[in-house]
């Protein structure tokens, strides 16, 4: 049966040991990390159509999250504070599963924070972060 997404949180993580997350307010969207592979062409000239080979390693794309932005408030700094850092840093996220929730736990470097104050609606801020190494996940 399907469910939905109210209740996904997200964290930035301290660095500390063990770690401590720090739950980003009124998130609005969040997308995932997507998986991908890359593919090797291995064509001949003999081969009788393209040939593909796969790599062995699997890249976890980025994942995407969008507040409402209150500018000055902490959930502003801490984004801020997370994009201004080159070095990636751990990141987590919580996502409902029924009577469970799924926790994803994943370093991840920054590489965009755009910020949006439109006229007509709420201000927004999404960051973009992009997974370096493999999640983990744990459903509890």
């Amino acid at each position: 049966m399907a469910t939905h997404g109210k209740g996904v949180t997200f964290g930035i993580g301290d660095g500390g040991d063990p770690e401590t997350f720090t739950s980003i307010g009124e998130v609005t969207g969040l997308e995932l990390p997507g998986l991908s592979r890359e593919l090797v062409d291995v064509t001949h000239h003999a081969s009788a159509a393209k040939e593909w080979l796969a790599q062995p390693l699997i890249e976890y794309g980025d994942a995407v999250i969008t507040v409402n932005r209150n500018p000055g408030d902490a959930t502003d700094a801490a984004l801020d504070a997370a994009f201004a850092s080159p070095d990636a840093a751990n990141f987590e996220i919580t996502i409902p599963a029924g009577a469970q929730t799924l926790t994803m736990v994943f370093a991840a470097v920054p590489t965009g924070l755009e910020k949006s104050s439109p006229m007509d609606a709420q201000q927004t801020a999404t960051l973009t972060v992009k997974v370096t190494g493999a999640p983990t996940e744990t459903l509890a």
